[in-house]
């Protein structure tokens, strides 16, 4: 009687497969993608419309005191609501805000 032997994958690849890390990878590179272009862009889009730098710098600085309040509430939200539910918000949620952005 011939046993089959079972290959068993290791590495990487099969954590690649839970649909769970694949929405997180997504999420983030969502969001790593819209603050590179945030912030690069919008700075030099506020001053080209005649910003002064003290209301660049303040875009910036309630942009990222947002950023921190939104992050320090999100666990217990997710918590809550479910982390896929919360990821899948903020993937849209992101998409959303890309949009109308300058």
């Amino acid at each position: 009687m011939v046993q089959a032997v079972q290959r068993q994958v290791t590495g990487v690849y099969p954590l690649l497969l839970r649909p769970m890390l694949q929405i997180t990878t997504l999420n983030t590179f969502i969001l790593f993608i819209n603050q590179g272009i945030t912030d690069v862009f919008l700075p030099v889009y506020l001053k080209e419309v005649s910003y002064t730098a003290t209301l660049v710098g303040t875009a910036a600085t309630v942009r990222t005191a947002g950023s921190v309040l939104i992050k320090s509430t999100l666990d217990p939200i997710a918590r809550r609501l479910g982390r896929v539910n919360v990821l899948f918000a903020g993937v849209i949620m992101t998409a959303m805000l890309m949009g109308p952005s300058p």
